[in-house]
């Protein structure tokens, strides 16, 4: 079964090839030695012979496809499209490294690298760089992976850093791999059949609301599996033990009664569920890692034994912020009130270092109702602040919990106001602009306007048109000219024609134009640079937007530090604070293809090197630009139709 996958991958990958692939390319694009390729030729050829295609091969060029019979080849492509489209080599490493690791946790004993090479069917020349990404991986939990001559490998470390660990690996694994979860014994301490889990989950809930307290709901289904989890280790002789430095802070927290209420609760399901105060300790830490605080309105009453402890640390965080991106001050007052309850889960992760949580499955960023590219920025440099300041290492994914915090403030913010004159006519004579007039208020509201005139068809001439922003009118304008924007409807508008007059006349209401001039944004459309590697792709990006070639090259710099790489449907955003004497300037371009960055597929690029410039309005426009520009047909607005219309454009779509 293995196999038959590990060549329809094979086949994929050459049918969505443009050029011949080598052996290596083979072996890296399926996570396998290039001994493997080299065996599978003859399997591969007559697998391609079966779907409408001849493979050739040509040493020094590598291997292609011709196709011989179209309508087969065509709708064999299309399954694997279906199969392997989102898929790349990048998921299928990580899912080998995911079960090297789930087969050492579950083991007592030492296993040799020859064993796990043959699970994994690699060559035992190829699997050093997987022992190394396993210790990376197992440090994140603070786990140790040991290596003893003649014995092997094996995992060392608290009881919950293995359960921590076991529950990332079992969440966050690609189904699609060919190296699929295959190691009962690991499943078998978190599986749970569908009446099963419905009834935990609702226990969880129950317990959750009841208590107050609120989890993010992408945590929701973690602490689910973690009650199965945490009785069938039990159940085999692991047991929690909490370190007595943790234990003390822990046994202080509000959190510390649901979680024992959450294991009696749940006693009711699994029987055996543990109820020792190590066991509901660990829970506690979890629920505070996984805590949603924004929405929690007691926290500052409840946890303000840590917010003695956190406030400083906010405080030095939000000073980098706004200074390296210029935000308007009083952003300061708001955010050092607001940022101790989001920094909480990050703190707990820092005051806890003994048995650390990490979140290493792929992380949603693309919901712009929550956060944005921009949030994220300013996000990545308060983290960076403390992490200097305190000498702390902080996960990459604190900036995306963090976003969310950022960015509400600024969400919030309106730009300034100002109510609209207009005037109505309508050459059915007064009672036709009278109803004209009354649709326009129900639609819109009479506070939007500050003058809402009407006239009949001739009065026009006697009008000073001056002291008006717009005419709305059922009437050509070819009977008059006149000197401000006219926008012809129906009698009585329709849907379409009142979609239109909000677009044109409504909008103008918010003095987004005045921000955009404020902002002074300068929009480059330049030729898309080659992409070879992130280091090369960088200093190529920096050269465009930066002449000076030592400023370029710590503008490349800036770009590889940032540690939480925003990419929103497949738009890599490369956002940088702008220094004293630059342009605030965005640009963007496209490929043809995907590419790589850090692991994850990008096909568009936005480069946008900005400073708010201490106004709250620039700082909204500059959020409502990077939060619009991710989708394709916006960043087509920004390259065709450059400037500050294309900017308005972005703007008002978000309305």
């Amino acid at each position: 079964m293995k196999e038959k996958k590990r060549l329809l991958q094979m086949l994929y990958y050459l049918s969505r090839s443009e050029r011949p692939l080598r052996s290596a390319d083979m072996a890296k694009l399926c996570g396998i030695s290039v001994r493997t390729v080299k065996g599978d030729v003859q399997e591969l050829s007559d697998l391609a012979a079966a779907s409408g295609a001849e493979l050739f091969s040509k040493k020094g060029t590598g291997f292609w496809l011709e196709v011989t019979d179209e309508e087969a080849f065509r709708v064999v492509k299309e399954q694997l499209g279906y199969q392997f489209s989102s898929y790349t080599y990048t998921s299928e490493y990580e899912n080998k490294v995911n079960v090297f690791t789930r087969r050492l946790l579950v083991s007592e004993h030492y296993v040799t690298a020859r064993t796990l090479a043959d699970e994994l069917w690699l060559a035992r020349s190829t699997i050093k760089p997987f022992i190394r990404e396993v210790r990376k991986l197992a440090e994140k939990f603070r786990l140790k992976l040991v290596s003893k001559p003649s014995y092997g490998l094996k995992l060392e470390g608290l009881e919950v850093s293995k359960r921590f660990c076991m529950l990332e690996l079992y969440l966050n694994h690609d189904t699609r791999s060919s190296s699929m979860i295959h190691n009962r014994e690991f499943r078998d301490f978190l599986d749970m059949d569908d009446e099963t889990a419905r009834k935990v989950r609702k226990t969880v809930l129950d317990v959750l609301r009841k208590s107050g307290f609120s989890i993010r709901d992408q945590m929701t289904h973690r602490l689910i599996r973690y009650i199965p989890l945490a009785c069938s280790r039990s159940r085999r002789g692991y047991h929690a033990s909490i370190p007595d430095s943790v234990r003390e802070l822990l046994a202080g927290l509000p959190l510390y009664a649901v979680a024992e209420n959450l294991l009696a609760e749940t006693k009711a399901i699994f029987p055996d569920m543990p109820q020792d105060e190590d066991e509901v300790l660990t829970v506690e830490y979890l629920l505070t890692v996984f805590l949603d605080p924004i929405v929690y309105e007691g926290f500052h009453q409840d946890f303000r034994v840590l917010l003695e402890r956190i406030i400083p640390i906010v405080e030095t965080g939000v000073s980098g912020m706004i200074r390296t991106w210029d935000l308007p001050d009083h952003f300061r007052q708001i955010y050092e009130k607001s940022m101790p309850a989001a920094f909480l889960p990050v703190y707990a992760q820092l005051l806890f270092p003994e048995i650390g949580y990490s979140f290493v499955g792929k992380e949603v960023e693309n919901n712009e109702t929550s956060s944005s590219p921009f949030c994220i920025a300013l996000a990545n440099t308060f983290l960076k602040t403390i992490s200097e300041a305190y000498g702390c290492r902080v996960s990459r994914f604190a900036a995306l919990f963090l976003g969310m915090s950022v960015f509400l403030p600024i969400q919030k913010t309106e730009y300034p106001l100002r109510k609209l004159s207009v005037l109505v006519g309508n050459r059915m004579g007064i009672n036709g602009a009278e109803a004209l007039k009354h649709t326009l208020t129900t639609a819109f509201g009479k506070d939007t306007f500050e003058k809402l005139d009407f006239i009949e068809l001739y009065e026009g001439r006697a009008v000073d048109l001056s002291q008006y922003d717009c005419m709305i009118a059922n009437y050509d304008e070819m009977y008059f000219h006149y000197d401000i924007p006219y926008i012809k409807v129906s009698a009585l508008p329709d849907s379409e024609e009142l979609y239109r007059i909000h677009e044109e006349v409504i909008m103008l209401k918010f003095m987004v134009r005045e921000a955009l001039q404020e902002l002074d944004l300068h929009v480059v459309t330049p030729e898309a640079p080659p992409f070879k590697s992130q280091k090369a792709f960088a200093h190529a990006a920096a050269a465009i937007f930066v002449p000076d070639a030592r400023r370029a090259e710590e503008t490349a710099e800036k770009i590889l530090q940032i540690r939480s790489i925003s990419i929103w449907n497949k738009t890599l955003f490369l956002i940088i604070p702008a220094e004293e004497g630059d342009d605030n300037l965005i640009g963007a371009w496209e490929y043809d293809r995907g590419y790589l960055w850090k692991n994850r597929v990008f096909s568009r690029v936005v480069f946008l090197r900005v400073s708010a410039k201490g106004s709250a309005s620039v700082l909204k426009a500059i959020e409502e630009i990077a939060r619009s520009v991710y989708a394709a047909d916006n960043i087509r607005t920004l390259t065709n139709d450059s400037g500050e219309e294309g900017l308005l454009k972005l703007i008002r779509r978000g309305y």
